[in-house]
């Protein structure tokens, strides 16, 4: 599985001004000289780095973790992207055994790509919370701010804003219920059970849930009083659509993929 990301307008071609990243990284110390590396600490307060290794695309870039004080042979769950947008991108980071089975046992940060500043962030750990690494995305605010939201199924947004001085991340989690129109409800496809989240932006930033079975819920994070709004997707003509559908962002339009196999 592959993830996009896009960095500033480069002079140099030896930087792609856009790549697309595999999601799964690795443990190793490969702090390079492209100036890729950014440091910070994790939760435990001990230092971390994440290093990307860019590539024009089609190759897929990758990343990679340096973290002396985790214990690898205990790991069993690498490194992941959860989400990118623009030059943002939002990682998971296990650091116990039993981060496979409950997000408390990972760390969150947040890495802003600059050709010579790169920026990391650790995102205090929902730990109250529990929602999958499909129902996370992340946007850009002005002053070079951001913002991660999640949807839970029960329609609970969590929001988490970086700090407005820009210095410091922000304290905690805040969570809200939304409401929507009632979806479609039919047989096949009862309930919205997020495959995919994604951002599409703009000045009141617009995420959208994407059930790949039944529709998308698109909701304003920005806005004071969010609420979602239901777009019912056409379904697929044969059942092997499981395996085949998905969903992608590209130029702001969203186009949803049906392949068969013949």
């Amino acid at each position: 599985m592959a993830i996009a990301a896009s960095l500033e307008q480069q002079e140099d071609d030896e930087i792609p001004s856009s790549v697309v990243f595999e999601v799964q990284g690795y443990f190793a110390d490969r702090r390079n000289a492209a100036a890729t590396t950014a440091w910070s600490k994790t939760s435990k307060g001990v230092p971390i780095s994440v290093s990307f290794h860019l590539a024009h695309p089609p190759s897929l870039s990758t990343f990679s973790v340096h973290c002396p004080d985790l214990d690898l042979a205990k790991l069993s769950l690498p490194p992941k992207i959860i989400a990118a947008y623009a030059d943002l991108v939002l990682l998971r980071v296990p650091l116990e055994p039993a981060a496979r089975w409950h997000q408390r046992h990972n760390d969150y940060f947040v890495y802003r790509m600059h050709p010579q500043r790169p920026k990391l962030d650790l995102v205090p750990n929902p730990r109250h919370e529990r929602f999958g690494d499909d129902e996370i995305a992340i946007l850009s605010c002005s002053g070079d701010k951001y913002v991660v939201a999640a949807l839970r199924l029960t329609f609970e947004l969590h929001l988490y804003r970086s700090s407005t001085d820009g210095s410091k991340p922000g304290s905690r989690w805040t969570s809200q219920p939304v409401s929507v129109e009632e979806p479609i409800r039919d047989r096949p496809n009862c309930y919205h059970t997020t495959n995919k989240a994604i951002t599409l932006g703009g000045d009141k930033g617009t995420v959208g849930w994407v059930d790949l079975w039944r529709g998308i819920l698109l909701c304003d994070v920005l806005e004071e009083s969010p609420k979602l709004r239901d777009i019912p997707l056409p379904l697929p003509t044969k059942g092997n659509w499981t395996r085949f559908l998905n969903c992608i962002t590209f130029n702001n339009f969203t186009h949803l993929l049906n392949t068969e196999q013949q």
